[in-house]
Protein backbone atom coordinates (compact mmCIF):
# COMPACT_ATOMS: atom_id res chain seq x y z
CA UNK A 1 0.00 0.00 0.00
CA UNK A 2 1.55 3.25 -0.89
CA UNK A 3 1.95 5.96 2.20
CA UNK A 4 -0.81 8.32 0.62
CA UNK A 5 -3.43 5.36 0.44
CA UNK A 6 -3.35 5.42 4.25
CA UNK A 7 -6.68 5.90 6.47
CA UNK A 8 -7.12 6.97 9.86
CA UNK A 9 -8.01 3.54 10.48
CA UNK A 10 -4.70 1.95 8.83
CA UNK A 11 -2.20 3.12 11.14
CA UNK A 12 -2.53 0.38 13.36
CA UNK A 13 -2.23 -3.46 12.72
CA UNK A 14 -2.71 -5.77 15.45
CA UNK A 15 -3.12 -2.96 18.05
CA UNK A 16 0.59 -1.43 17.38
CA UNK A 17 1.33 1.76 15.94
CA UNK A 18 3.08 1.23 12.45
CA UNK A 19 5.09 4.45 12.96
CA UNK A 20 7.55 4.17 9.83
CA UNK A 21 4.62 4.16 7.63
CA UNK A 22 3.19 7.25 9.32
CA UNK A 23 6.55 8.55 9.61
CA UNK A 24 7.02 8.54 5.57
CA UNK A 25 3.15 10.07 5.59
CA UNK A 26 4.18 13.07 7.40
CA UNK A 27 7.76 13.34 5.23
CA UNK A 28 5.31 12.75 2.44
CA UNK A 29 3.54 16.32 3.32
CA UNK A 30 5.82 18.22 5.25
CA UNK A 31 9.69 18.91 4.39
CA UNK A 32 11.65 18.31 7.15
CA UNK A 33 15.55 18.88 8.07
CA UNK A 34 16.87 18.12 11.47
CA UNK A 35 19.76 19.36 12.79
CA UNK A 36 22.23 16.43 14.14
CA UNK A 37 23.82 18.61 16.92
CA UNK A 38 21.14 19.86 19.25
CA UNK A 39 17.91 18.43 17.02
CA UNK A 40 16.24 21.28 16.30
CA UNK A 41 13.32 20.55 13.31
CA UNK A 42 13.30 22.58 11.07
CA UNK A 43 9.88 22.80 8.75
CA UNK A 44 9.38 24.40 5.06
CA UNK A 45 7.12 27.10 4.67
CA UNK A 46 6.63 30.12 2.43
CA UNK A 47 10.36 29.62 0.81
CA UNK A 48 12.24 29.13 3.96
CA UNK A 49 12.61 26.23 6.54
CA UNK A 50 11.34 27.55 10.28
CA UNK A 51 12.32 26.30 13.74
CA UNK A 52 8.69 25.45 14.05
CA UNK A 53 8.90 21.75 12.61
CA UNK A 54 7.95 19.48 15.68
CA UNK A 55 5.06 21.97 16.22
CA UNK A 56 3.97 21.05 12.55
CA UNK A 57 4.34 17.71 12.99
CA UNK A 58 2.44 17.63 16.59
CA UNK A 59 -0.79 19.29 14.49
CA UNK A 60 -0.50 16.91 11.48
CA UNK A 61 -0.50 13.56 13.76
CA UNK A 62 -3.04 15.47 15.49
CA UNK A 63 -5.78 15.49 12.69
CA UNK A 64 -4.24 12.35 10.97
CA UNK A 65 -4.45 10.26 14.40
CA UNK A 66 -7.95 11.83 15.74
CA UNK A 67 -8.98 10.06 18.92
CA UNK A 68 -5.75 7.60 18.99
CA UNK A 69 -3.38 10.63 19.45
CA UNK A 70 -0.72 10.29 22.09
CA UNK A 71 2.36 11.87 23.12
CA UNK A 72 3.46 8.21 23.30
CA UNK A 73 2.82 8.18 19.95
CA UNK A 74 4.08 11.32 19.05
CA UNK A 75 7.29 10.20 20.42
CA UNK A 76 7.48 7.27 18.21
CA UNK A 77 6.67 8.64 14.95
CA UNK A 78 8.90 12.15 15.94
CA UNK A 79 11.96 9.60 16.69
CA UNK A 80 11.71 7.87 13.43
CA UNK A 81 11.60 11.20 11.13
CA UNK A 82 14.29 12.54 12.94
CA UNK A 83 16.50 10.26 12.02
CA UNK A 84 15.11 9.98 8.48
CA UNK A 85 15.63 13.52 8.28
CA UNK A 86 18.85 14.48 10.43
CA UNK A 87 21.74 16.82 8.57
CA UNK A 88 24.99 18.44 9.73
CA UNK A 89 24.58 22.57 10.40
CA UNK A 90 27.48 22.72 8.20
CA UNK A 91 25.73 20.73 5.41
CA UNK A 92 22.50 22.73 5.86
CA UNK A 93 21.67 25.78 4.14
CA UNK A 94 22.42 27.21 0.28
CA UNK A 95 26.06 28.70 -0.88
CA UNK A 96 26.10 32.14 0.60
CA UNK A 97 25.98 33.69 -2.92
CA UNK A 98 22.20 32.69 -2.95
CA UNK A 99 19.46 34.90 -0.97
CA UNK A 100 15.92 33.71 -0.64
CA UNK A 101 13.32 37.16 -1.84
CA UNK A 102 9.65 37.45 -1.75
CA UNK A 103 9.55 36.27 -5.36
CA UNK A 104 12.74 34.00 -5.86
CA UNK A 105 15.96 32.70 -5.47
CA UNK A 106 19.12 34.96 -6.23
CA UNK A 107 22.14 34.41 -6.74
CA UNK A 108 23.92 37.49 -5.86
CA UNK A 109 27.51 36.86 -7.60
CA UNK A 110 25.70 35.95 -11.39
CA UNK A 111 21.77 37.08 -11.45
CA UNK A 112 21.02 34.01 -11.62
CA UNK A 113 16.73 33.30 -10.95
CA UNK A 114 15.10 30.57 -9.64
CA UNK A 115 11.55 29.64 -8.07
CA UNK A 116 11.35 28.85 -4.53
CA UNK A 117 11.44 25.35 -3.12
CA UNK A 118 12.22 22.95 -1.15
CA UNK A 119 15.63 22.17 -1.83
CA UNK A 120 16.60 26.25 -1.34
CA UNK A 121 17.81 25.36 2.52
CA UNK A 122 17.21 29.11 3.72
CA UNK A 123 16.67 30.42 7.30
CA UNK A 124 15.69 33.93 6.65
CA UNK A 125 13.73 35.38 3.58
CA UNK A 126 14.20 39.16 1.98
CA UNK A 127 10.11 40.00 1.91
CA UNK A 128 10.66 42.03 -1.09
CA UNK A 129 9.96 41.14 -4.51
CA UNK A 130 13.05 41.13 -6.96
CA UNK A 131 12.89 44.14 -9.66
CA UNK A 132 15.37 44.47 -11.68
CA UNK A 133 13.80 47.77 -13.01
CA UNK A 134 13.47 49.57 -9.71
CA UNK A 135 14.52 52.38 -8.43
CA UNK A 136 14.26 54.15 -4.98
CA UNK A 137 14.54 58.05 -5.11
CA UNK A 138 12.93 59.01 -1.92
CA UNK A 139 15.67 56.98 -0.15
CA UNK A 140 18.45 58.53 -2.56
CA UNK A 141 17.53 61.77 -1.52
CA UNK A 142 17.13 61.29 2.44
CA UNK A 143 20.95 59.81 2.22
CA UNK A 144 21.94 62.33 0.23
CA UNK A 145 20.90 65.04 2.64
CA UNK A 146 22.25 63.46 6.07
CA UNK A 147 25.48 61.64 4.75
CA UNK A 148 28.73 62.63 3.66
CA UNK A 149 29.23 62.15 -0.05
CA UNK A 150 32.16 59.76 0.63
CA UNK A 151 30.36 58.01 2.74
CA UNK A 152 27.55 57.48 0.90
CA UNK A 153 28.71 54.13 -1.07
CA UNK A 154 29.78 52.69 2.81
CA UNK A 155 25.68 52.82 3.81
CA UNK A 156 25.08 50.10 0.54
CA UNK A 157 27.57 48.28 1.58
CA UNK A 158 26.03 47.88 5.42
CA UNK A 159 22.68 47.22 3.15
CA UNK A 160 24.58 44.38 1.39
CA UNK A 161 26.77 42.70 4.26
CA UNK A 162 23.34 42.37 6.04
CA UNK A 163 21.76 40.83 3.25
CA UNK A 164 24.79 38.35 2.36
CA UNK A 165 24.10 35.08 3.56
CA UNK A 166 27.95 34.64 5.36
CA UNK A 167 30.11 37.73 6.55
CA UNK A 168 31.86 38.42 3.24
CA UNK A 169 34.05 41.21 4.69
CA UNK A 170 36.07 41.77 8.26
CA UNK A 171 33.73 44.79 9.00
CA UNK A 172 31.51 46.10 11.61
CA UNK A 173 29.99 49.37 11.21
CA UNK A 174 29.22 52.38 13.14
CA UNK A 175 26.60 55.16 12.57
CA UNK A 176 27.27 58.24 14.07
CA UNK A 177 26.45 61.56 14.54
CA UNK A 178 23.82 64.04 16.54
CA UNK A 179 20.19 63.20 17.84
CA UNK A 180 17.19 63.69 14.57
CA UNK A 181 19.78 63.42 11.72
CA UNK A 182 18.67 60.05 10.16
CA UNK A 183 20.71 57.27 11.84
CA UNK A 184 18.03 55.32 13.29
CA UNK A 185 15.50 55.83 10.14
CA UNK A 186 18.00 54.30 8.17
CA UNK A 187 18.52 51.34 10.58
CA UNK A 188 14.73 51.23 10.79
CA UNK A 189 14.85 50.62 6.74
CA UNK A 190 17.21 48.14 7.03
CA UNK A 191 15.52 46.03 9.61
CA UNK A 192 12.27 45.88 6.97
CA UNK A 193 14.41 45.02 4.35
CA UNK A 194 16.18 41.93 5.54
CA UNK A 195 12.81 41.40 8.07
CA UNK A 196 12.48 42.11 11.98
CA UNK A 197 12.69 38.19 12.76
CA UNK A 198 16.33 38.49 11.45
CA UNK A 199 17.41 41.23 13.60
CA UNK A 200 19.15 40.41 16.79
CA UNK A 201 20.15 43.15 19.67
CA UNK A 202 22.78 41.74 21.77
CA UNK A 203 25.65 44.30 23.27
CA UNK A 204 29.26 43.22 23.23
CA UNK A 205 28.72 42.67 26.94
CA UNK A 206 25.73 40.22 26.84
CA UNK A 207 28.11 38.15 23.96
CA UNK A 208 30.91 38.03 26.37
CA UNK A 209 28.84 37.38 29.71
CA UNK A 210 27.76 33.95 28.49
CA UNK A 211 27.54 31.85 25.21
CA UNK A 212 23.17 31.92 25.64
CA UNK A 213 23.29 35.49 23.65
CA UNK A 214 25.86 34.06 21.10
CA UNK A 215 22.95 31.49 20.65
CA UNK A 216 20.74 34.45 19.53
CA UNK A 217 22.89 35.30 16.60
CA UNK A 218 22.10 31.99 14.77
CA UNK A 219 20.52 32.69 11.67
CA UNK A 220 19.86 36.46 12.05
CA UNK A 221 21.65 39.00 9.78
CA UNK A 222 22.32 41.87 11.24
CA UNK A 223 22.85 42.57 15.13
CA UNK A 224 22.33 46.12 15.82
CA UNK A 225 22.76 48.25 18.88
CA UNK A 226 22.52 51.56 19.82
CA UNK A 227 25.62 51.95 21.90
CA UNK A 228 29.51 51.62 20.39
CA UNK A 229 31.34 48.74 22.34
CA UNK A 230 34.24 50.17 24.49
CA UNK A 231 38.12 49.93 23.10
CA UNK A 232 38.31 47.22 26.11
CA UNK A 233 35.42 45.46 24.74
CA UNK A 234 36.58 45.49 21.24
CA UNK A 235 39.74 44.02 22.29
CA UNK A 236 38.13 41.04 23.53
CA UNK A 237 38.40 37.69 21.62
CA UNK A 238 33.98 37.15 21.21
CA UNK A 239 33.87 40.16 19.40
CA UNK A 240 36.46 39.39 17.03
CA UNK A 241 35.56 36.12 16.42
CA UNK A 242 32.14 37.74 15.38
CA UNK A 243 33.21 40.06 13.25
CA UNK A 244 36.57 37.49 11.79
CA UNK A 245 35.04 34.35 10.13
CA UNK A 246 35.91 32.29 13.85
CA UNK A 247 33.85 29.32 14.61
CA UNK A 248 30.96 30.26 17.30
CA UNK A 249 30.29 28.48 20.45
CA UNK A 250 26.63 28.65 21.43
CA UNK A 251 25.25 27.41 24.32
CA UNK A 252 21.09 28.73 24.59
CA UNK A 253 18.90 27.85 27.04
CA UNK A 254 17.46 24.02 27.90
CA UNK A 255 19.00 22.81 24.53
CA UNK A 256 21.72 21.63 23.55
CA UNK A 257 25.28 23.68 22.45
CA UNK A 258 26.21 24.10 18.73
CA UNK A 259 28.60 25.86 16.44
CA UNK A 260 28.01 28.02 13.60
CA UNK A 261 29.87 30.62 11.58
CA UNK A 262 28.31 34.12 12.50
CA UNK A 263 26.44 36.00 9.82
CA UNK A 264 25.15 38.72 11.85
CA UNK A 265 26.66 42.06 10.57
CA UNK A 266 27.43 43.83 13.60
CA UNK A 267 26.17 47.45 13.51
CA UNK A 268 26.26 50.22 16.14
CA UNK A 269 24.60 53.26 16.47
CA UNK A 270 25.70 56.10 18.92
CA UNK A 271 26.16 59.98 18.62
CA UNK A 272 30.09 59.87 18.86
CA UNK A 273 32.54 58.41 16.53
CA UNK A 274 34.09 55.83 18.14
CA UNK A 275 37.65 56.60 19.89
CA UNK A 276 40.10 54.30 18.95
CA UNK A 277 42.77 56.01 20.80
CA UNK A 278 42.97 53.45 23.31
CA UNK A 279 44.13 50.54 20.59
CA UNK A 280 47.72 50.12 20.46
CA UNK A 281 50.01 49.41 17.45
CA UNK A 282 49.12 46.32 17.83
CA UNK A 283 45.49 46.46 17.13
CA UNK A 284 45.81 48.31 14.06
CA UNK A 285 44.57 44.67 11.67
CA UNK A 286 41.60 45.09 14.20
CA UNK A 287 41.10 49.20 13.65
CA UNK A 288 40.70 48.84 9.24
CA UNK A 289 37.58 46.47 10.24
CA UNK A 290 35.43 48.99 11.51
CA UNK A 291 33.84 51.58 8.87
CA UNK A 292 32.39 54.60 10.72
CA UNK A 293 29.49 56.11 8.48
CA UNK A 294 28.80 60.00 9.97
CA UNK A 295 25.09 61.41 9.72
CA UNK A 296 24.59 65.29 9.91
CA UNK A 297 22.42 67.72 9.10
CA UNK A 298 19.88 67.82 12.16
CA UNK A 299 16.50 68.58 12.15
CA UNK A 300 15.08 71.05 13.73
CA UNK A 301 12.64 69.51 16.29
CA UNK A 302 9.19 71.27 15.04
CA UNK A 303 9.86 69.93 11.53
CA UNK A 304 10.41 66.17 12.62
CA UNK A 305 7.87 63.13 12.43
CA UNK A 306 6.89 59.70 13.99
CA UNK A 307 8.00 57.35 12.76
CA UNK A 308 9.60 58.86 9.28
CA UNK A 309 10.88 55.90 7.84
CA UNK A 310 7.23 54.38 7.24
CA UNK A 311 7.89 56.80 3.98
CA UNK A 312 10.02 54.02 2.41
CA UNK A 313 9.33 50.79 3.88
CA UNK A 314 5.38 51.07 3.18
CA UNK A 315 6.50 52.31 -0.78
CA UNK A 316 6.51 49.04 -2.29
CA UNK A 317 8.01 50.65 -5.24
CA UNK A 318 11.04 52.33 -2.96
CA UNK A 319 11.42 49.28 -1.46
CA UNK A 320 12.04 46.95 -4.62
CA UNK A 321 14.27 50.19 -4.95
CA UNK A 322 16.42 49.73 -2.29
CA UNK A 323 16.98 45.56 -2.42
CA UNK A 324 17.62 46.33 -5.67
CA UNK A 325 20.64 48.54 -5.22
CA UNK A 326 21.63 46.75 -2.16
CA UNK A 327 21.77 43.57 -4.74
CA UNK A 328 24.28 46.16 -6.76
CA UNK A 329 26.45 46.57 -3.44
CA UNK A 330 26.30 43.48 -2.86
CA UNK A 331 27.55 42.04 -6.26
CA UNK A 332 30.13 44.74 -6.56
CA UNK A 333 30.93 44.07 -2.85
CA UNK A 334 31.80 39.73 -3.62
CA UNK A 335 33.71 40.24 -6.74
CA UNK A 336 36.28 42.70 -4.80
CA UNK A 337 36.16 40.76 -1.56
CA UNK A 338 36.08 44.18 0.25
CA UNK A 339 33.58 46.64 0.99
CA UNK A 340 35.31 49.29 -1.43
CA UNK A 341 34.06 49.09 -5.06
CA UNK A 342 33.88 51.73 -7.85
CA UNK A 343 31.23 53.61 -7.96
CA UNK A 344 31.15 56.55 -10.16
CA UNK A 345 28.32 56.78 -11.68
CA UNK A 346 26.26 56.71 -8.41
CA UNK A 347 28.77 59.37 -6.66
CA UNK A 348 27.61 61.19 -9.59
CA UNK A 349 23.81 60.82 -9.16
CA UNK A 350 24.16 61.57 -5.61
CA UNK A 351 26.05 64.36 -6.60
CA UNK A 352 23.37 65.76 -8.83
CA UNK A 353 20.44 64.97 -6.25
CA UNK A 354 23.15 67.22 -3.59
CA UNK A 355 23.52 69.95 -5.37
CA UNK A 356 20.19 70.14 -6.36
CA UNK A 357 19.23 70.20 -3.21
CA UNK A 358 21.37 72.99 -2.40
CA UNK A 359 19.77 75.04 -5.16
CA UNK A 360 16.29 74.30 -4.36
CA UNK A 361 17.26 75.23 -0.62
CA UNK A 362 15.87 72.13 1.02
CA UNK A 363 19.23 69.54 0.77
CA UNK A 364 16.48 67.34 -1.68
CA UNK A 365 13.65 66.64 0.84
CA UNK A 366 11.72 68.35 -1.18
CA UNK A 367 11.70 66.46 -4.34
CA UNK A 368 11.95 63.10 -1.96
CA UNK A 369 9.03 63.70 0.18
CA UNK A 370 6.65 66.33 0.23
CA UNK A 371 5.26 67.84 3.13
CA UNK A 372 7.01 69.97 6.06
CA UNK A 373 7.27 67.37 8.59
CA UNK A 374 10.71 65.20 8.69
CA UNK A 375 11.51 62.33 11.29
CA UNK A 376 12.38 61.51 14.74
CA UNK A 377 15.62 60.05 15.43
Amino acid sequence: MGIEEFTNDSWFKNGSLQTEALANHVLGNLHIVTLEDNEDVYVYEDGIYKNMGELRIKQFLTEELANDYSRHNRAEVMEVVKNKTAKSRENFGEPNEWVCLGNCQYNIETGERKPHSPDGEYLYKIDVDYNEDATCPKFDCFLAQHVPLGRLKYVWSMFAHSLHRGYPTQSAFLLWGDTATGKSTTLRVLEHLIGQENVAAQSVRQLKNGNHAMANLYGKQANIIAEAPSPQEMKQQEFKALTGGDLIHANPKHQQPFEFYNSATMIFATNDMLDLNDLDELEAEFIRRWEQIKYQNTVPESEREDNYYRRFTEDKDEMEGILSRTLEAAYRMTQRGSLSYEWESLRAYYTEITESGKNDGDSGDKQANPGSKRFKD
